[in-house]
């Protein structure tokens, strides 16, 4: 099988990796494409919340809140990524859909 995928596309297994590649800035909104087999090419589109702390098993940290939505044939999926201030950005903690968290518990 085969399908032709648009530029500004990224594979939806790592559309939080593209979502922190952006310039986050308070207020920031930015949209892309996300690529699943199972449902094809949705639309993404992105805000940024204003910095802030987050605590998590690896400790606190000063984050972006970029809340996006994935808009698939299925219905639209929320996702909030916190990813931190500083660059390089590292991803601290992700919301999903079906409510499950996932969250940085250790750091090097």
């Amino acid at each position: 099988m085969s399908a032709s995928i648009h530029s500004n596309t990224v594979d939806q297994r790592i559309d939080w990796a593209a979502v922190m590649a952006f310039d986050l800035r308070k207020g920031t909104r930015f949209e892309f494409n996300v690529y699943d087999p199972a449902t094809g090419t949705s639309e993404v589109r992105a805000r940024v919340g204003p910095p802030r702390r987050i605590d998590v098993p690896a400790g606190t940290f000063r984050v972006f809140a970029v809340t996006y939505w994935v808009k698939k044939s299925t219905g639209a999926e929320r996702y909030i990524v916190y990813a931190t201030e500083r660059l390089p950005r590292l991803m601290i903690r992700e919301d999903f859909p079906d409510g499950t968290i996932s969250e940085l518990v250790k750091r090097r």
